[in-house]
């Protein structure tokens, strides 16, 4: 009996091609770059989508993704900084919770 033929080594196996330089998804959704894609893509607050991920609700905000993941940890009292839904992994946040998240005091009222 003879020993199995084997293939050949792949191109990307080999060691004289170096390792494929890929960016990871979550660190390209994080980056300005991305947010501002996507403003470019919904130019105006009322274009946003009513229900959001944690890098569009981050670049919606014009906030970083991290600071988002910390308001949607659950203090002591049982709530959360921001309201969200979460399904499995996966965070989806409502166009009016982030606004209302978003809001900084004394920002739309008129002093007269």
């Amino acid at each position: 009996m003879s020993a199995p033929a084997q293939a050949p080594a792949s191109p990307a196996s080999r060691s004289d091609f170096p390792a494929p330089t890929t960016v990871p998804s979550a660190k390209l959704k994080a980056s300005a770059t991305w947010q501002d894609a996507l403003w470019r893509r919904w130019p105006r607050e009322d274009c946003w989508p009513a229900k959001m991920d944690v890098y569009e609700a981050a670049a919606y905000l014009r906030v970083s993704p991290d600071t988002i993941r910390r308001a949607v940890v659950i203090a002591r009292d049982g709530r959360a900084k921001l309201a969200h839904q979460r399904l499995g992994s996966v965070y989806r946040f409502r166009k009016a919770d982030l606004d209302a998240f978003g809001a900084v005091p004394g920002q739309n009222s008129e002093t007269t």
